[in-house]
This record gives structure tokens, C-alpha cells and sequence, in this order.
């Protein structure tokens, strides 16, 4: 090759190499950066099926990968859904909902693939009036044990339903047209449009559902989504990966591209990896918030009074079962032995919060301290129930162990009986008292609803989240009677009466109660919590 053909090919190379650059830098300016969250949560995530959801990780989920016909903004307002439209009757009996026309399911291709024999190579649906008759169905179905069924209590047919009395194919909804679904009530209720936007609520195919023979939201390749987002990834213990969904078609656009929902994560840890930014946020209790969170101002936060620490009595223990023997505890209980130690603190009586909806002002009538009417109780109980006395543990933090003993000492003086404590992590104590492993416990109660309604729900006798054994008849028909109250006021007569039962039923002793602070980098916007199962990524940026 001579000098000219060097010369010649030394400008084709260098004229490949220069387009090459700009090439590189076009597709650089085009290419739009992935914006990731990472959030963590003390629980787990197991069945990922909205209609049984019921673990904080289980209801967020829920709450970004399905949407309901109706939704709720960051002020905790009733905003459109999958539904463009509501109209209900002059007499509120009736509620027609029309559907997005767009909205669609998200088919994976790892349940494509998994269940291409039975759904079709081509298997991508329009959202539906029957998704939601057959999802509300399901709800109120008793076999299928979904923890928040009575919050449709008031649809035509569903008590008798969740009893047993009748079939769910009779309750009061029915699609009208593809795009159009009714829903009747037996009765006025002001509730409906909020328990729609509940996990129980979210649509459900039919066709998919029949697809996984039973093993629905079990697995990523049995999973449906029409929300904002899609699970894209399940690792078993450890956490749960959303993506943003192109098939959505709700009035706002979606903006974190992923968000992994991390699983079982302890406090202190979770803390720690929000302090040094590995986590964008996520709810902690007043001693954490206080220990390593507070005064950085690199984060925003929120405090929200959804916890009540209480001594709670283990109804499946052979003790504490009997009434009068716990009727004799709360006789001895002195309420003076225990004093806020903190600002995180208030000393209350009361079960459910002042930042819960409603807001009412009440004061529940206690028992009095009077050694001789507990000495008398307890004798009373120990016949009743053909026991002979023995000594009682008290679980509880090693935060709080000086301040319950001396109310154990209170305890042996009354009663005449040995009572021990036993302390160990707050985690610990949690596990134990989920696990009915206790016999009375003083520990941390909180709510992952600010509705007053879902809260004193836990308590009737088949919801899941009933964790002290409690049942009762009366307890569950006032329960019921709060669907058909006539206006707000008279549902707050209600609210008074179940919280007054559960206190005179000795089921706890309310004592504290303590704010949790949800905590938020600072350089993110967008992302709001309405409770800790109810936080929503929708809306979340990276600020400029």
C-alpha cells in the first residue's frame, strides 16, 4: 500500500471513529436515568393476593400494583380509580362506577409463559365491571378468609354471606356492561367509597385467577397487576421488586421507574440504612426517630400517634381467659407506676388515636385500684375456672421493665401471687405476642389504618389481626351496628361503646401512646403515607 492509500484509509478511520462519538453522545442525551426506591418493612410479604392481604408489606404492595374503582390522594381524599366516573342515588342505596375505558391488565411474560395453556399466547384483558364483581365476590366469601370483609358489610347480602347464610353470587353487585358496574347496599353508608380503596377491594380476573389452579399471587408467575406498578421480582424473605407499569393508564403518570420493598427488616437496621441513605425512608418508632433520626436535616418527616403501648391479656392462656381473673388485674392496676420518660410519650386511657378519623373527644370509665375487690375477683376466677394459683409473667421491653415492676409489685400485694417478668427486644416481644406466646404482656399496639373503623375491627373474632384471642357476640354485633348508624355523630356513639367493651371486657390496658414518624429523604417529593400499610409511590421524584 502507498503513502496515498495510507493517507486515504487513515480518513476513513478517523471519519468511523468521529461518528461513532456522536453516535454515543446522541444516545447519551436521549437516554433518560432510572429512578429506584428503596423502602423497608418489618414484615413479610408471603401472599401477594389483595384480596387476602394483610401484612403491612402484603397492603403496600396491593395499594401500587392494583388500583380500585375508586383511590386516595395524599390528603387522604377519594380521587378517581379504574373508575373516570361515580354516581349514586338520591337515596345512596345504589353506586353505578364507569369504568377507564383504557385500562388494562399487565401480563408478565413469566406468567405468560407459565400459563400459556390455559390462557393463550395472547392473553392481555381490558379491566372490566366483572373483574370487580367477581373480586368483591371473593372478599366476602368465607372461604376465602379475607381479613377485611366486614368493611362491605353494608352491600346487599354480604353479612349473610360472610355468615355463611348465603352464596356470594347473590351479593349486590353486577356488571351492567363491560365498562359499567352497580353496586347495592342494604343500607346508607358513607364508609363505601373508603372500603373500596382497601387491598380486599382491588379487581380480580376470573379467567387468570381459574388459570392458577389456587395458587393466585403466590408467585411471580401467578400475578395480575392493573395498578401504577407490576411485581417484577419475588425474593422469598427479602423483597419484593415493583416497576413501573406502561400499561397503566390512570389520570397520573407514573414516576419511579422501580421500588424495592424491602422485607423483615428490623428497626435499628432500617434506621441506620435511612440515615446513611441506603433506604429513601420509611416509619419508625419515637425512640429510633429520637436515637438517630432527628435533627438531620437531610430528611423530612411526618409523626403520626398510631401506636398505644398497653398491657395485653392472652385470651387462649388458662389463666388469663377467665374475666374475672383479668377484671381482678385491672383492679390492681395502678396507672401513677408509669410516666412518660419522653416528649414521644402521652399517658392515655384510651385504645384508638386522636389522629385517626374520625377525631372525638372520649374518656373510658376504668376500674378503680382496690386491692380487696381484686383479691375477691381473682379468688372468684381461680374457682371459676378450677385453677390454683401459680405464678404470671409479664412480657415486656427492657426500655420499659423498671417501670412494670413496680407495677408487679402492685400485682403481688393485691393478688397474693408470685409475678415475674421476663424482657427481651421490642422485635422479640412483638413475635411473641402475634404467636399468642404470653400470658400478659406490656407492649406496643399499633395500627396500620388512621381509620377508627378498621382499627376496632382487629378486634372482633374473625379478623386476622385479633392477636389477643378475643371473641365476643356483643362486641361483633356493635361492630356491626356502625355500618347502619345514620350519621357520622351516631357512629361515633358506636365507636365510644366498642371502645368502652373492650376496656371493661379486659381485653387491654391502654397506657402510652407514642407517635411513629414516617421519614422521607429530603430529596425526594411525591412519595405519601396515609398509615403504614397505605404508603404510595405513584407520585415520587428525584428532586432537581
Amino acid at each position: 500500500m502507498n503513502s496515498r492509500d495510507c493517507l486515504y484509509m487513515k480518513r476513513i478511520i478517523s471519519l468511523i471513529l468521529s461518528l461513532i462519538t456522536v453516535l454515543c453522545l446522541l444516545a447519551s442525551c436521549s437516554k433518560t436515568e432510572s429512578v429506584t426506591f428503596y423502602y423497608p418493612v418489618s414484615d413479610n410479604a408471603r401472599y401477594l393476593d389483595p384480596q387476602i392481604a394483610d401484612s403491612t408489606a402484603e397492603r403496600i404492595v396491593s395499594a401500587n400494583c392494583f388500583e380500585g374503582l375508586v383511590r386516595l390522594d395524599e390528603n387522604g381524599d377519594i380521587q378517581p380509580g379504574a373508575a373516570v366516573k361515580t354516581d349514586m342515588s338520591a337515596d345512596g342505596l345504589t353506586y353505578t362506577f364507569t369504568l377507564r375505558p383504557e385500562a388494562k391488565w399487565h401480563v408478565t411474560k413469566t406468567a405468560q409463559k407459565k400459563l400459556a395453556d390455559k390462557l393463550g399466547e395472547n392473553f392481555a384483558p381490558a379491566v372490566t365491571a366483572d373483574d370487580f364483581v367477581f373480586a368483591l365476590r371473593r372478599a366476602v366469601d368465607p372461604t376465602t378468609q379475607c381479613p377485611d370483609a366486614s368493611l362491605f358489610n353494608s352491600i346487599k347480602n354480604a353479612s349473610k354471606i360472610i355468615d355463611g347464610q348465603m352464596s356470594a353470587q347473590e351479593l349486590g353487585v353486577r356488571a351492567v356492561s363491560d365498562s359499567v358496574l352497580e353496586i347495592t347496599l342494604d343500607y346508607a353508608d358513607s364508609d363505601l367509597l373508603y372500603a373500596l380503596t382497601r387491598p380486599a377491594a382491588m379487581p380480580c380476573n376470573e379467567t387468570f385467577f381459574n388459570a392458577c389452579d389456587g395458587r393466585y399471587g403466590l408467585a411471580l408467575e401467578y400475578m395480575l397487576c392493573n395498578g401504577p406498578f407490576f411485581v417484577y421480582t419475588i425474593s422469598e424473605d427479602s423483597y419484593v421488586l415493583i416497576t413501573s407499569n406502561d400499561d397503566y393508564s390512570g389520570e397520573n403518570k407514573v414516576s419511579p421507574d422501580n421500588v424495592y420493598i424491602y422485607l423483615n427488616c428490623d428497626e435499628e437496621t432500617a434506621a441506620q440504612k435511612i440515615k446513611s441513605e441506603k433506604y429513601d425512608g420509611g416509619f419508625v418508632s419515637a425512640q429510633t426517630y429520637n436515637r438517630q433520626l432527628n435533627n438531620e436535616k437531610k430528611f423530612t418527616s411526618t409523626a403520626f400517634s398510631d401506636t398505644v403501648w398497653a398491657y395485653c391479656f392472652n385470651f387462649n392462656d388458662d389463666y388469663m381467659k377467665d374475666e374475672s381473673i383479668r377484671t381482678a388485674f385491672t383492679y390492681a392496676y395502678d396507672p401513677s407506676v408509669i410516666e412518660p420518660d419522653s416528649a414521644y410519650f402521652e399517658k392515655t386511657s384510651r385504645i384508638s388515636s386522636v389522629y385517626m378519623t374520625p377525631s372525638y373527644e372520649f374518656t373510658p370509665k376504668m376500674n378503680e385500684y382496690n386491692e380487696t375487690k381484686a383479691s375477691e375477683l381473682y379468688s372468684l376466677g381461680l374457682r371459676n375456672a378450677d385453677l390454683e394459683s401459680s405464678a404470671v409473667t409479664v412480657l415486656t421491653t427492657e426500655d420499659f421493665a423498671p417501670q412494670v415492676k413496680l407495677q408487679i409489685q402492685k400485682w403481688q400485694k393485691a393478688l397474693g401471687i408470685d409475678v415475674k417478668i421476663k424482657t427481651d427486644t421490642l422485635e422479640n416481644v412483638t413475635s411473641a405476642v402475634e404467636n399468642g406466646s404470653y400470658q400478659i404482656a406490656f407492649c406496643p399496639v399499633s395500627y396500620t389504618s388512621n381509620k377508627v373503623y378498621a382499627m376496632l375491627g382487629a378486634f372482633t373474632s374473625e379478623s386476622s389481626s385479633n392477636i389477643m384471642g378475643y371473641k365476643s357476640e356483643s362486641y361483633d354485633a356493635l361492630f356491626g351496628s356502625v355500618r347502619s348508624a345514620s350519621d357520622s355523630n351516631a357512629k361515633i356513639e358506636v365507636y365510644k361503646q366498642l371502645e368502652q367493651k373492650l376496656i371493661d371486657d379486659c381485653v387491654l390496658l391502654p397506657v402510652l401512646t407514642q407517635n411513629s414518624y414516617f421519614v422521607l429523604n429530603s430529596s425526594i417529593s411525591g412519595v405519601y403515607a396515609l398509615s403504614r400499610s397505605e404508603v404510595y409511590f405513584i407520585n415520587g421524584k428525584i428532586k432537581q
